[in-house]
């Protein structure tokens, strides 16, 4: 499989998921007494998954789209596009999940820490490593 293809059809996945849950939110909204609700605690959450979902779609999408055009090694590489996946796995759906088993919020940074990772990497790259 071509270098990043992965993380750009998860991306577009998650990007598809992210707008689901926004039409989701949208519904809810039909209700008054959930859209008075408006810092009640899984009203918050749903907010926030649905942006960092696009969020961490969008980062995945760009990271396969520009990772083939550094000179890094593959394996960095490689685990640059997985840590963009394990972010977009452990921060937005562990996000949801915990709006029902509040014991997940714990899992929520490892997700911002591998998409840190991840960008750290694509950025190294872009900088420093660009294929000549």
């Amino acid at each position: 499989m071509e270098e990043g293809r992965i993380n750009v059809v998860v991306g577009w996945v998650f990007l598809l998921l992210g707008l689901i849950i926004g039409a989701f939110l949208m519904v809810k909204l039909a209700d008054p007494v959930w859209a008075k609700a408006h810092d009640a605690m899984p009203r918050a959450l749903f907010r926030v998954v649905h942006f960092h979902g696009a969020l961490f779609a969008m980062v995945n999408i760009l990271y396969g789209l520009t990772i083939g055009q550094t000179a890094l090694p593959n394996g960095i590489k490689a685990l640059g596009g997985w840590l963009a996946i394990l972010g977009i796995i452990f921060y937005p759906l562990t996000l949801f999940a915990a709006v029902y088993y509040p014991v997940l919020f714990n899992l929520v940074p490892l997700g911002g820490l591998c998409l840190i990772g991840s960008v750290a990497i694509v950025a190294y790259g872009q900088l420093f490593a660009r294929k000549a």
